[in-house]
């Protein structure tokens, strides 16, 4: 797995000669991703691009499962408030109609 978002960026090297000058830039991929607030870039090489593909995909996919689990967590968590909260209004009205007491 892998954080962050893959670009497609296209550069010029200033190489003198070199086919990016006559306007056919040089494509490169890059991973963008934020550390403590800023954006750092990772240069991904050439031989690597298909395998970081299938890592950040399975790290997306990885983000999605875990949101759905906190959800369903925090239904659980919901739910068992509404129980509780219940059963309590529950016994204080038998505690009224002197159902209660023994």
């Amino acid at each position: 797995m892998i954080e962050g978002s893959l670009a497609t960026v296209k550069r010029r090297c200033g190489k003198p000669g070199c086919r990016c000058g006559q306007g056919e830039p040089h494509e490169a991929v890059i991973l963008c991703r934020k550390v403590l607030g800023r954006s750092h870039a990772t240069y991904v090489p050439r031989e690597l691009r298909e395998e970081v593909r299938g890592w950040n995909a399975e790290y997306k996919r990885i983000k999605k499962l875990l949101k759905l689990v906190s959800q369903i967590n925090e239904e659980i968590v919901r739910v068992h408030v509404a129980e509780k909260r219940h059963n309590a209004k529950t016994r204080a009205s038998l505690k009224i109609m002197g159902g209660g007491s023994r």
